[in-house]
């Protein structure tokens, strides 16, 4: 797990860095070692939030509302 939250950091780095492609692929292959090892945990949602944060900056809407209402829901189930 300390590689996904690694790679959910440098996504998130990658963003205010304005390298969107690179963003994306981190937060990709951090999302998917979180999905497999720790299921609707907060951990997935800002990984999630982060990875909606990097379509919307790509102008992929539709994906970053998906996103974004997955970790929405994520947060409310586990969090209140």
């Amino acid at each position: 797990l300390p590689v996904a939250v690694t790679l959910t950091n440098l996504g998130a780095l990658l963003i205010d860095l304005s390298d969107q492609q690179a963003a994306d692929d981190a937060l990709e292959r951090a999302l998917a070692i979180k999905e497999q090892k720790v299921p609707d945990s907060p951990s997935l949602a800002i990984t999630l939030t982060n990875l909606a944060h990097a379509r919307r900056a790509t102008r992929r809407y539709e994906e970053s509302i998906i996103l974004d209402t997955r970790a929405l829901a994520i947060r409310s189930a586990k969090l209140g």
